[in-house]
């Protein structure tokens, strides 16, 4: 990263992030792997997510999420990968999970995968918002971990401590 700062405690300069995302005269713009980013002063945020959880619950990979308001959000994309890297992922849902459109009320979701999981695997899920001029915006990755010998676990939950990366 390098900036300047001027008198007024401005801070201008350029970030490179996974991508070319920068910085200049209080506007940041750019693209990355993940996307399209254009945002200014007076820009909200599409989305507004306060949790992301993933749990095997019943035999099942389950994601829940949570947003505090969405904006022209259209939907929702759930990518999958064995592996940190998103461009080894993949799309879970065979449709556009739907979003709210807009809302300033908190919305929960949630999104069991239809497929397979191997015991002792960790799979690390993205959650894709899509917005009504087909703008996207990328949270996680979350890990979850399939304990062994799955299906056998009586129905209770087997939760991981997640963090977002």
């Amino acid at each position: 990263m390098s900036a300047t700062a001027s008198g007024d405690d401005t801070i201008h300069g350029t970030m490179d992030v996974v991508g070319n995302l920068s910085i200049s005269n209080g506007t940041l713009s750019g693209s990355s792997v993940y996307g399209k980013l254009n945002a200014g002063d007076d820009t909200t945020l599409p989305v507004e997510l306060s949790t992301f959880t993933a749990a095997y619950i019943n035999s099942a990979s389950t994601l829940n999420w949570t947003t505090q308001s969405e904006s022209n959000n259209l939907g929702w994309n759930v990518y999958r990968s064995e592996t940190e890297d998103f461009a080894a992922g993949s799309v879970q849902n065979a449709d556009l999970i739907d979003g709210a459109g807009t809302t300033s009320e908190p919305t929960d979701y949630t999104f069991t995968n239809p497929y397979p999981a191997v015991g002792g695997n960790c799979y690390w899920y993205w959650l894709e918002s899509v917005t009504l001029s087909v703008e996207s915006e990328m949270f996680g990755p979350v890990c979850l971990i399939i304990p062994y010998g799955h299906g056998n676990n009586d129905g209770l939950p087997f939760f991981r401590p997640l963090s977002m990366c």
